[in-house]
């Protein structure tokens, strides 16, 4: 199965002769599919060009056409709805509106005034106060309770002055309203929410591009829901939050902006729960009642959309500098990967995947992809998308590149094909045993996760990630292995990292794991006991942690059918557990170095090993014990559809220390052959650099190998290298002969 697809994004004015060359060039790929970008009047163009091919997996960006195709007549329209233009600071306005407001941050600056605790009074000009919707005074005590002052705001003028009680530590949030808006008065955004107008749109879409022309539109939830600058927010999802949580959305979101405005980026739980729901249960079966079933593209780290649509399709964004230099971001990808992986799905046709940049850049960055590729890949991602940005100033360029002679296809084509081939191998694969960590849906629990992710790369020990709601509804304990069972993975233990809440359910269900036999990890803190149901929750409080006694969560607990509560103040303490837990990896290292991966699986019966590097230097393999006697075979992806031998290293028991090193950005693969599976028969022939033939278009000329750097270019002749290697026959007869040739450079 093809896990490959793109993303073409289109200048605005372009002729069919380059949307020609695009789709000629990428048709041999055979991609799941073809993501175009484009307003759309390049989208018109766009059906004129497919109308010469057979029917292509082809999809457009709704996005775009959402900002551009009312604005003719939108004002005159009157059965639609009726807009309020803004353009910043007030550039154009006209009123007689009705529809639903969303918030836009001026100039992309959130307005959050501190208050000291020195500070008497507060006086301030706000500019344009026809615009502010709400004013927020919050106190950094949670006894003062957030309120709306937007009464003690001049309209006319924008003074906004009040006596401060002291003493009182807190912030002033200023909360603009606009409905729609044009940036930079060119690009048009539409409100999404408003049914009626969707349906409008829906009806002019095959003015621009015709529905047998293409498949599903997909919609960049980025655009509609931006952390800060632009976020939706209707009166139904008011209601709802009010009528879920007892307290005001708008006091609320003041608090979320605060919380952007912190290193931590705490979120409040109750707002990321509630946009969600919202965009699971409201908006996106809404555009799924317009268009095709909607596919959504959105950062990976995007606050509302961490819990994919169960009624959507998803693509999530990563940047890649940050994903190669940032560990920190890494670790966060990390976890958001394994948390979206064992989300229940709505259909078996769901689908999601990861969309890297720069489609061009394979041939420069061929390690660095192919790593990241991969390490995603045993993540849990099972589809990858790249983007090629066509601009207008580089259009000559792309048509170069489109009518040569297919240097940049062919290494796409050979990249694929490697990547492929080693999805394959890990698809088929046996996972090893892990370990499940429990995580809410709140982001509360945040650095207890970071901590213990990087904990378990350390030790060698691969996880995955489960909601509570999951965990109750399909985790089941295997009684004869010992092993917590979820979707046909087994696991050795379940770990809570630092779960401040807890459903009772999923309290009970810990504990009946435990009675039975299960080893169950608490990190850094117990659950709280809530008032409800608070004799419950200290039963089972104190069945999995605590001493009735002294009424103190003990270290260790053991139930009569041998199962394990382990209850430890930092993630660094489950080194020792898992592993006297787990089986131990083939190659045991004590700690693997930062930014290093290890990872096993079982395929045919052989054991494969990958070592991975993020890192932005070479490293030298880590030393490593292995407890019985075996060979490490090296293995060499390359560039091609097989993994080579490279060396063999036999092995007795014991600590090792090879001379390996793995690149930077880059992986080491072996597989693993118990002394029972092989004979040490085997010898190595280093070829020597002398005495090469060297022909240039059938004229021979001897050479040493690698000696050709300051001889001038033939201008695209043949080159061709040769040598006859004598190996005696009893040797071939008794043993595996390896060729190992040094290292080619020629002026190619």
């Amino acid at each position: 199965m093809n896990s490959f697809s793109i993303e073409i994004e289109l200048p605005y004015e372009f002729n069919s002769e380059l949307t020609d060359q695009l789709l000629r060039f990428f048709t041999p790929f055979k991609f799941t599919v073809l993501d175009f970008n484009t307003p759309p009047r390049g989208m018109r163009c766009l059906a004129d060009a497919l109308s010469k091919f057979s029917r292509l997996p082809v999809r457009f960006n709704y996005t775009p056409l959402l900002r551009h195709v009312f604005i003719r007549n939108i004002q005159q329209n009157s059965t639609a709805f009726m807009p309020i233009f803004f353009c910043r600071r007030n550039y154009f306005k006209q009123h007689k509106s009705w529809g639903f407001p969303i918030f836009h941050f001026m100039d992309h600056q959130k307005e959050i005034y501190p208050i000291t605790e020195r500070d008497t009074e507060f006086h301030r000009v706000l500019g344009y106060p026809e615009d502010i919707s709400a004013v927020i005074l919050i106190s950094e005590s949670a006894d003062i309770l957030p309120r709306n002052i937007i009464k003690k705001l001049n309209r006319v003028n924008g003074l906004l002055e009040f006596t401060i009680p002291r003493p009182f530590r807190g912030y002033v949030v200023v909360l603009r309203k606009m409905y729609l808006y044009y940036s930079n008065g060119l690009k048009y955004l539409i409100n999404i929410h408003d049914h009626n107008l969707l349906n409008k749109h829906a009806q002019n879409l095959t003015e621009f591009i015709s529905s047998e022309k293409h498949n599903s539109p997909w919609l960049d939830g980025d655009s509609f829901f931006e952390n800060d600058d632009l976020l939706a927010f209707t009166p139904e999802l008011n209601l709802a939050y009010h009528r879920e949580h007892g307290r005001k959305l708008l006091n609320d979101w003041a608090r979320f902006l605060i919380g952007q405005t912190e290193i931590t980026r705490k979120y409040p739980a109750d707002i990321n729960r509630l946009f969600s729901e919202y965009i699971n249960s409201t908006l996106v079966p809404r555009l799924n009642t317009t268009l095709r079933r909607i596919s959504i593209k959105t950062d990976i780290l995007h606050p509302f959309f961490k819990n994919i649509p169960a009624h959507a399709d998803t693509l999530f964004k990563i940047d890649e500098d940050r994903l190669i230099y940032d560990p920190h971001y890494l670790t966060e990808v990390q976890l958001t990967v394994k948390k979206i992986h064992d989300l229940p799905r709505s259909s078996p046709a769901y689908s999601w995947g990861i969309q890297f940049s720069d489609f061009l850049n394979i041939r420069l960055a061929y390690r660095e992809k192919a790593l990241f590729y991969l390490l995603l890949r045993l993540w849990g991602v099972r589809h990858f998308q790249t983007r090629l940005n066509v601009k207008n100033d580089t259009v000559g360029l792309f048509k170069m590149i489109f009518e040569t002679d297919g240097e940049e296809y062919n290494s796409q084509k050979q990249f694929h094909t490697l990547m492929e081939f080693l999805f394959g191998i890990t698809d088929k694969a046996q996972n090893p045993e892990k370990a499940l960590l429990l995580c809410s849906g709140d982001i509360e629990n945040h650095t207890y996760m970071h901590k213990t992710a990087n904990v378990l790369n350390a030790i060698q020990t691969e996880f995955d990630i489960i909601s509570p709601a999951h965990f109750v509804n399909d985790v089941i304990y295997n009684h004869q292995n010992r092993r917590i069972v979820f979707d046909g993975r087994h696991y050795t233990c379940i770990v809570v990292p630092g779960m401040q809440k807890m459903p009772v359910d999923v309290l009970s269900k810990l504990v009946d794991f435990y009675m039975e036999g299960a080893t169950c990890i608490t990190i850094g803190r117990l659950p709280e006991i809530p008032a409800e149901n608070r004799e419950i929750f200290q039963v089972m409080h104190n069945t999995l942690w605590l001493n009735p006694q002294k009424d103190r969560a003990l270290n260790f607990k053991m139930s009569e059918k041998k199962g394990f509560s382990y209850f430890i103040s930092t993630p660094e303490g489950l080194t020792h557990i898992i592993r006297e837990k787990n089986s131990s990896p083939i190659l045991f290292m004590d700690q693997l170095p930062g930014g290093l991966y290890y990872y096993e699986r079982r395929y045919k019966d052989r054991p494969l090993i990958f070592i991975l590097n993020t890192t932005a230097a070479p490293q030298p393999m880590p030393s490593f014990r292995v407890f019985n006697n075996g060979m490490l075979r090296q293995l060499h992806g390359g560039q091609a559809r097989l993994l080579k031998p490279v060396q063999d290293f036999f092995l007795k028991k014991g600590a090792h220390k090879l001379p390996v090193t793995i690149p930077e950005f880059s992986f080491f693969a072996g597989e693993w052959l118990s002394s029972a599976r092989f004979t040490r028969h085997s010898t190595i022939h280093n070829i020597e650099s002398e005495n090469w033939h060297v022909e240039i278009d059938g004229v021979e000329q001897l050479s040493r190998l690698g000696d050709r750097g300051r001889v001038e270019p033939y201008n695209r002749k043949t080159v061709s290298y040769s040598k006859i290697i004598n190996i005696e026959a009893d040797e071939l007869k008794k043993s595996k002969v390896f060729l190992k040739l040094g290292v080619v450079k020629d002026w190619c």
